[in-house]
C-alpha cells in the first residue's frame, strides 16, 4: 500500500516550475521510517557555536581543527596545515567572506599558500 502526494512549485505569476512528488510505502511501521533518518550512532556529538561576530566562528573552528590536527601523530609536520584547511572547509569556514585571509592571518601563513591547499583539496 502507497500513499502519494503531488505538489506543484510555482514561481512567477504562479507558473508551475517544478513538482515535488513524495511516495510513502504505508507497510512500514513510523518508527522504522523515523530511525532511518536519525544518526545511528549514539555517541555521535555535533558541537554547534553561535555567534554574532565571524572572527569568533572562524577562530573556533580553527582552534577546534588545530587540536584535532596537532594531536594526532600519524599526519607528518609537513601535512599539518594542509589537513587543518582541509578540516575548515569539510565544515564550510571557506565560504564566508575574507575567511581566507583571516585563516591565513590567524594561522601565519599566506592567503596564497591557503588557496593552494584549497586547490589541492578538491
Amino acid at each position: 500500500m502507497m500513499k502519494s502526494i503531488t505538489i506543484p512549485i510555482t514561481g512567477e505569476n504562479e507558473r508551475i516550475i517544478g513538482m515535488l512528488c513524495i511516495n510513502f510505502y504505508t507497510n512500514l511501521p513510523l518508527s522504522e521510517v523515523l530511525a532511518k533518518f536519525m544518526p545511528n550512532d549514539s555517541n555521535l556529538h555535533v558541537a554547534e557555536t553561535f555567534t554574532d561576530n565571524i572572527d569568533d566562528l572562524i577562530i573556533s573552528a580553527l582552534d577546534e581543527a588545530k587540536s584535532k590536527v596537532l594531536s594526532n601523530p600519524s599526519i607528518p609536520t609537513s601535512n599539518k596545515n594542509k589537513e587543518i584547511i582541509s578540516l575548515l572547509s569539510e565544515k564550510g569556514i571557506f565560504n564566508l567572506k575574507d575567511s581566507v585571509v583571516k585563516v591565513a592571518t590567524y594561522m601565519g601563513i599566506s592567503k596564497n599558500t591557503v588557496y593552494m591547499h584549497l586547490r589541492n583539496i578538491s
